[in-house]
């Protein structure tokens, strides 16, 4: 194989990484995103149940207070069930060590020991482990 063609492909396979690389970035931020927003909102509808049912006199209207001190309990329940069924953070930390590893095929790419097929070889791994993650998590 020339020089020519083994520099072609290793700028083909630098793209393709890079391209991998920000999908497991954009993957991760988005797990990252749903899991930490659903842990927060359950946390504060929890703590509003509290206050709410400890201080009914604090709205004008204590049905209101009564079916809100009944309706976040039940929401709470629900963004539990999401976290939990979708397996949130164990995807976030997936997706992010996948792109980390990616990241350091870039690096290896540069090394002029390393030739394409091998790093190709190596992505190709990665993305075997992140589908087995993924499986293994569903």
């Amino acid at each position: 194989m020339n020089e020519a063609s083994t520099q072609s492909q290793v700028e083909t396979l630098k793209h393709q990484l890079e391209e991998r690389s920000a999908a497991f970035r954009r993957s991760a931020f988005r797990w990252k995103l749903g899991y930490r927003t659903l842990l927060i909102l359950s946390a504060v509808l929890s703590a509003l149940t509290a206050v709410i049912a400890s201080i009914p006199t604090i709205f004008d209207y204590p049905e209101l207070a009564k079916d809100l001190s009944v309706l976040f309990p039940a929401l709470v329940t629900v963004m539990s069930t999401v976290i939990a069924s979708l397996n949130s953070e164990n995807n976030w930390r997936a997706n992010r060590s996948a792109r980390h590893r990616v990241d350091m095929l870039l690096l290896d790419l540069d090394k002029s020991c390393l030739g394409p097929y091998a790093v190709r070889d190596d992505l190709k791994s990665i993305i075997q482990l992140r589908i087995d993650k993924s499986e293994k998590n569903d």
